[in-house]
Order: structure tokens, then C-alpha cells, then sequence
């Protein structure tokens, strides 16, 4: 399947970044409203940082457990591939009490709403028919889907009915009028960049090449004020802290597919998540081990050992036939022993964004303008509503009550994630700055949720993918990788298609 577009998770003073002077972190400057004591959702590192990255002693033990296939990691990738396995002698590792990596959900006075991952696009093959098979509830996304806050000015469909209310002047606007009709043509084109890299066009790897900055800046000369709102998306989709950071193959895969038609389901992609697992545990009981993380895998010949601390902290051993590694490759590099160099620096190519996610619980609505708001006068990048997708015709909210999603890419930056005070400072600048968007918003919050992600969303520079990334991707004798960022794309479809091509791998090789 050729994946084009986002998963996860999103005036002329913007063409600079309105924020970026003063960087993702936020002040210590506090909400005028106090609120309960929060608790972070999202990534716990857990052993990965006291083991793995820190290069700690791995305990040795002999393998207590054998199966034929073993998959490390519970995201999205490692349960679907679980979910093609499910009928075999197969068991599935996840670090988190949970699985379902950045597909989270939870619900507040009936409203489903996100951790993470938001959307989705128009099934393709073979996608259309595992969504068939699993019976997943898609519900398309209702318009406006897209509207944005610039430099003070509410505009509802940017690049559509809404170009003639750009805070801008006419050469701008024409511009920004330009750019739809370019990024539309693309989606449509047999050259649009697509991955995997064999299903693209070779016409299409030019746009590998260069940034998505230099493509829109000096390529398509548009004005910085387009560039500057299209590193919005960059930001958000991404984790990116601009386009200039990111391959314009990369950049215009997601972002074209902005113009097609988007879907998700109650509280984003979670429930993908929870069908998938639900089917595994259908097949059979104990398939899935949680709060159980890999630390090292050992390919020794006939037999793949993978050594892994359980839930009580202590070290086991299970041996495999053969391993299908669904964590990301910043983890894969540490735990892999002996992987060749140029696979480790293919490895190294990627980048990783941080992330906080905002749930921000109203007793009243905030707004009702479109599904996704944009802008750049705020630190977040967009905020969602996150009943949007359950309204009944007419667009009337399903409740009095009101969730807002908002994204909050930090770029590069992690370490003000893992402050003491961190929590109650990116809550509070939260609340300050949506009370500045819509006046009074603060006397309607009751509470906020966030959500933490430290390496949460993949990219690349040029070259990285149509050169680079067959080797970021390699078997590694019966080591298999399966995750998203084997395409170097944080994308829902591109998780699901790369756990679905790793079991089929893996059964071919194990075939007799």
C-alpha cells in the first residue's frame, strides 16, 4: 500500500515562527486558576533508559519460555503483526501496562478523547480490507475539518473558502490559492512521493532531494507566510520543529493527503488499538505480556534469545524462531547485538520529536468553529474537539460538556518534559494561552490531562529515504524490524502495513 499522510498526531509575523524566538518551553508564568494535582500519561521509560540507553549489565539467564515468533513492542505495528500471527505459536512483549503505543484513549461525562493519535486517510489496498476484517467503525470527518487562528484572525478553510479572509495581502493570498492547487495536484499525480519506497515512482524520489522548506521557499517560490503555516503541520504531524528539518518527500506524502478525505473514531485511533488486541486474546490466552521489557536480542543461529525484565523487576529469557522487533529503531539499535554499522548509522538518520498532549476537560464549550483549529500565536500548534466526530447531522455537540485536544510539539526538546514542575507549567500555559484564543475559556476548564511522548513522532533529512532507509530496515538474520519507522513516517496506515509485511516475513521464513 502506498502511504501518504499523517497518523498521529498535529500572519506575515508567522513566516519566522511566531513562537520560535521564544522556543517550545514553556514559562514558568502561572494560570490564574488552580487545578487538581495531574498525573503524566503517555511514556514511562521504565527499563529502557536504565538498561538500554544507559548501557547498564544485562542480567543472563537461560530461557525459561521457547515460541515460534516473538514480537517486541505493543504500538499498532507489533499488533497487527500479533493479529496476522494470532493462530501460531506466538507471543507479543509490550514495556507499557498497556498496548497500543500513541493509540490512547479515555473519556470524561461521556466524551471519548485522545492521547495521541488523531486520525487516518481513505483506506487503500491492502488496508481496506484488514479494516473489513476487523470491522473497524471508520467515520469520515466531518467539515469544516480545518480552520485557523492567525495573528488574531479566525479563518475556516484556509486553502478553501477561507483564503479571501487571510490576514494578508492579495499577493499572499494568491500564494496561499497557488499551493492548494499544487499540493491537490500531487495527491492525484502517479508521482506523488509514497512509501514503501518500492511502490513510489521514480520521478517522485526528486523530492528526496531537498528540504520541504527549500521545495516551498525556493522550488515553488511561495511566499514564507504559506512555508510558515505548513510548519504548523510540520510541528504537529511530525515533531519536527520546521520544515527545514525534514525531506520534502516526507513533507508533501503527509501533507497532500491534508486535501483527501480524513477519518478517525471516538477518542482518535485508539480503538484500532483495542480491536486488534481484542482479536489476539480471542485467539487465545497469554499472548500478550505487558509491563514486560526486551532489553537485548541475541540471534544465535537457529534460535533468536531475547532477554527481557518482567513485571517484578526480574530478568527472564525466552527463545524464538524468529523475532519481529516493533519498537522504534532509537530502542532497536540498543537492544540488537551486532547489528552491521551501516545499519546502525542508516538507524541514526532518524529524527525524533517530543510531544505533550493537552486534554483539556470544559463544563461548557469553548468553541465550535471546525474539528482542527491551526495557529500560530500560541506555543501549541492546533487543537482538536474531540466529540466532533460523534455529533448527529446537523453538527450539534453530543454533549453540554466540552473536550479540547491540544498538541503541544516540543521539537528536540525533552528534558523540560522531565522537570519536577514540568506538568503544571505546560498544563497552565495550556490554560493561559486557550483563555487568550477564546476569551473566557479558563472559567470553563475544570481540569486538564496531558499526556508526555518523548521520542514520539519519526523524520528524516533528504536522501534519507529513498537511499537510506532500506537499510534502517534490513533483516538481520531471523530479526525482523516492524514499525512505522521503517519508512521514516509516523503514520497510523504506515504501522499497520509494516506489522502486516514483518508476519509475512516471518513466516516465510520459518516456513519448512
Amino acid at each position: 500500500m502506498a502511504i501518504h499522510r499523517r497518523d498521529f498526531l498535529r500572519g506575515i509575523v508567522a513566516a519566522g515562527g511566531a513562537y520560535a524566538f521564544r522556543g517550545f518551553v514553556p514559562s514558568r508564568a502561572w494560570a490564574a486558576k488552580r487545578f487538581p494535582a495531574g498525573v503524566w500519561g503517555g511514556n514511562v521509560p521504565t527499563w529502557c533508559h536504565d538498561l538500554v540507553r544507559d548501557g547498564g549489565r544485562i542480567p543472563q539467564v537461560a530461557p525459561s519460555r521457547s515460541v515460534d515468533f516473538l514480537i517486541l513492542g505493543g504500538g499498532l505495528a507489533g499488533l497487527s503483526a500479533a493479529y496476522k500471527l494470532r493462530d501460531t505459536s506466538m507471543l507479543l512483549l509490550e514495556h507499557l501496562d498497556r498496548v497500543g503505543g500513541h493509540c490512547v484513549r479515555d473519556r470524561w461525562n461521556d466524551i471519548w478523547f485522545a492521547g495521541a493519535s488523531a486520525y487516518f486517510v481513505e483506506p487503500e489496498p491492502p488496508l481496506d480490507e484488514f479494516y473489513a476484517e476487523l470491522a473497524f467503525p471508520l467515520r469520515q470527518i466531518a467539515e469544516p475539518a480545518d480552520s485557523a487562528i492567525l495573528g488574531w484572525n479566525s479563518v475556516v478553510d484556509v486553502f478553501g473558502a477561507g483564503l479571501e479572509n487571510l490576514p494578508y495581502p492579495d499577493a499572499v493570498r494568491r500564494d496561499f490559492a497557488r499551493a492548494r492547487k499544487d499540493f491537490a495536484a500531487i495527491l492525484e499525480s502517479d508521482d506523488c512521493p509514497v512509501m514503501p519506497l518500492a511502490e513510489t515512482s521514480e520521478a517522485s524520489k526528486q523530492y528526496d532531494s531537498m528540504s520541504f522548506a527549500d521545495w516551498m521557499l525556493h522550488e515553488k517560490k511561495y511566499h514564507p507566510a504559506v512555508k510558515a503555516y505548513v510548519d504548523l503541520y510540520c510541528r504537529s504531524a511530525f515533531g519536527a520543529p520546521g520544515s527545514e528539518n525534514l525531506s520534502a518527500f516526507a513533507g508533501l506524502n503527509f501533507y497532500v493527503s491534508e486535501f483527501g478525505a480524513r477519518y478517525t473514531f471516538p477518542g482518535g485511533n485508539a480503538l484500532a488499538a483495542e480491536l486488534l488486541r481484542d482479536a489476539i486474546h480471542a485467539a487465545g490466552s497469554g499472548r500478550i505480556l505487558s509491563a514486560t521489557t526486551a532489553v537485548q536480542v541475541e540471534d544465535r543461529g537457529g534460535k533468536v534469545i531475547v532477554t527481557a525484565i518482567d513485571p517484578h523487576g526480574e530478568p527472564i529469557a525466552i527463545e524464538a524462531g524468529a523475532v519481529l522487533v516493533a519498537c522504534p529503531k532509537y530502542v532497536a539499535k540498543h537492544i540488537v547485538k551486532g547489528l552491521p554499522q551501516d545499519q546502525i548509522a542508516a538507524m541514526d538518520g532518524l529524527a525524533y520529536g517530543s510531544y505533550v498532549v493537552a486534554n483539556v476537560l470544559c463544563t461548557s464549550p469553548v468553541t465550535d468553529g471546525s474539528y482542527d483549529t491551526w495557529t500560530d500565536v500560541a506555543p501549541f500548534t492546533d487543537v482538536l474537539i474531540a466529540d466532533w466526530i460523534t455529533r448527529e447531522e446537523g453538527n450539534q455537540p453530543s454533549s453540554k460538556h466540552q473536550v479540547l485536544t491540544v498538541y503541544y510539539p516540543t521539537g528536540y526538546e525533552i528534558d523540560s518534559l522531565l522537570d519536577d514542575d514540568a506538568y503544571d507549567r505546560y498544563r497552565d500555559t495550556v490554560v493561559r494561552h486557550l483563555d487568550y484564543l477564546y476569551p473566557g475559556a479558563e472559567a470553563k476548564i475544570e481540569d486538564v490531562k496531558l499526556y508526555r511522548w518523548g521520542h514520539a513522532l519519526c523524520h528524516a533529512s533528504p536522501g534519507w529515504y529513498t537511499r537510506t532507509s532500506p537499510l534502517a530496515a534490513r533483516p538481520f538474520g531471523r530479526v525482523l524490524f516492524a514499525h512505522s519507522d521503517n519508512q521514516g513516517l509516523p503514520a497510523f496506515e504506515a504501522a499497520l502495513v509494516e506489522g502486516i509485511s514483518a508476519a509475512a516475513q516471518a513466516k516465510a521464513l520459518l516456513a519448512p
